[in-house]
């Protein structure tokens, strides 16, 4: 797992991870804990209605979602 950045006053703070394998999901499993809030980017792809016999090219958006573990 990479860190790329990090930020912390007192309890508070904020760092970026990167998980490479099934083993780092396992490890932030027990890393976060209850009140944690969580965000994660993602690409969308958009779609569009179209009469073109040839599908376009579908465009892909990042997404940012969030999640707070109770």
């Amino acid at each position: 797992m990479k860190a790329e950045y990090g930020e912390f006053k007192g309890n508070f703070g904020e760092i970026r991870l990167f998980p490479e394998s099934i083993d780092d999901l396992w490890h932030l499993q027990h890393l976060i804990a209850p009140g944690d809030l969580v965000f994660a980017t993602t690409f969308r792809s958009i779609d569009s209605a179209s009469d073109k016999l040839r599908p376009e090219k579908v465009e892909k958006r990042p997404i940012r979602l969030g999640m707070f573990r109770r």
